[in-house]
């Protein structure tokens, strides 16, 4: 059933309760953004005393044990951030100094990013590019619903101002940031590192990085769908085809009348679908085909 203000949060915090009570060294992990998706997840991650260490999650997305490599966890995820037992020195609740401001999502002294564990990552020492008071500088994520989200920290070195990410994943892209007066202040140009398979050195990975300052070209873009069309998006449109609009005067729309079949692949914006009837009913209802 269905409980009020539950969510992964609470299923993933009661599982791994039940799972140390029962002597299973189970941890709390949690996503704060995904590459692509909105939103932040969290589920239960045994540990590698174990034997082979995986994700799961109770509710049933992904089952003890699973290959990292081939699970869209892996591909889609932003940073990995492990909840501890016991509070960690280097968290930003402790790096920080006592005025500094800190996301309420990394505030738990507890935490500690394991991504590094799990996916390919590499390691960038940044500079600082303006002054700041700050011990604490954040790799954030696009986030389209408050602009920014921090996935990641590191602490800032005071003498040469500079800040070192030992957790950055390829293929993502991530704006180096630090936080002050509730703002998200960009403290270096975005990035991204992507696998050059062209290239001869032993890493393959090209850096890009999105600096308008310092170039004065400009490059046009083509905007060509302003909704995303994502594959689960693609995969429930198509199926929505043989999809009827049935209208009855009887509430147990017996004798139903069809107003309209959808017959073609409907795409991700609002649009009108005019139906056939010609006369007002009392009772309309969309039934899905029998597939």
């Amino acid at each position: 059933k269905q409980v009020p203000e539950w969510d992964c949060y609470d299923v993933s915090g009661f599982g791994t309760a039940f799972l140390n009570a029962v002597g299973i060294p189970t941890k709390n992990e949690a996503v704060i953004a995904y590459k692509m998706l909105r939103g932040s997840h969290s589920h239960c991650a045994i540990l590698k005393s174990v034997g082979d260490y995986s994700t799961f999650s109770l509710e049933g997305e992904d089952f003890y044990p699973v290959d990292g490599d081939s699970s869209q966890f892996s591909d889609q995820t932003m940073n990995i951030i492990e909840e501890g037992f016991a509070i960690n020195l280097s968290s930003p609740y402790k790096l920080k100094n006592i005025d500094e401001e800190i996301p309420y999502i990394l505030s738990d002294p507890r935490i500690k990013d394991v991504t590094s564990s799990r996916l390919k990552t590499i390691s960038e020492t940044f500079k600082i590019q303006i002054p700041t008071n700050n011990n604490v500088c954040y790799l954030a994520s696009s986030n389209s619903l408050d602009g920014k989200s921090p996935v990641t920290w590191a602490a800032i070195d005071k003498k040469n101002n500079t800040a070192t990410f030992d957790n950055i994943i390829i293929n993502r892209l991530y704006f180096p940031v630090i936080v002050e007066n509730g703002q998200y202040i960009d403290v270096h140009s975005p990035f991204i590192y992507i696998e050059d398979k062209s290239s001869s050195k032993k890493t393959k990975y090209k850096k890009i990085v999105f600096d308008n300052k310092n170039n004065s070209s400009k490059q046009d873009i083509y905007l060509t769908r302003k909704f995303p069309r994502k594959e689960k998006m693609i995969k429930v449109a198509k199926d929505l085809i043989g999809t009827t609009f049935i209208a009855s005067n009887n509430y147990n729309f017996k004798d139903a009348d069809t107003l309209y079949t959808l017959d073609f692949e409907l795409a991700p914006h609002l649009q009108d679908i005019a139906l056939n009837n010609s006369q007002p009913y009392q009772y309309y209802r969309i039934e899905s085909p029998a597939h």
